[in-house]
């Protein structure tokens, strides 16, 4: 019997709660929220902010979900204005960020790819 699918799409503002919960594991899996925090005024600033952002295409964001429904992985990439240079003639650039794996999370060697 086959092995479940990954299941991997883009992110729509409905997905903020998910993406935000991501961003938060991120950080404390990091160690980065020092004790007291004030998580839930974080976390209502970052879906305010990167609703903003996707809802004017200034960021683009895909969810994993595993097999069970839980979202699982998570990838930001923000979208920015830039001059052309000689060299360069685009005018756009990307930034990747809060690409993040849940903890435990294993993914199978075919979806290592995206999930990395």
């Amino acid at each position: 019997m086959a092995e479940p699918e990954l299941v991997i799409r883009r992110a729509t503002l409905t997905d903020l709660e998910a993406l935000t919960a991501a961003r938060i594991a991120l950080f404390t899996e990091l160690g980065e929220l020092p004790e007291g925090f004030a998580t839930n005024t974080f976390a209502t600033a970052c879906s305010i902010q990167l609703g903003s952002m996707m809802s004017s295409a200034g960021a683009s964001a895909w969810l994993a979900f595993s097999p069970d429904g839980a979202a699982c992985a998570s990838a930001i990439l923000l979208d920015y204005p830039r001059l052309p240079s000689p060299r360069n003639p685009r005018t756009r650039e990307g930034y990747s960020m809060n690409v993040y794996r849940a903890h435990g999370f294993q993914p199978r060697n075919d979806e290592m790819e995206w999930v990395l």
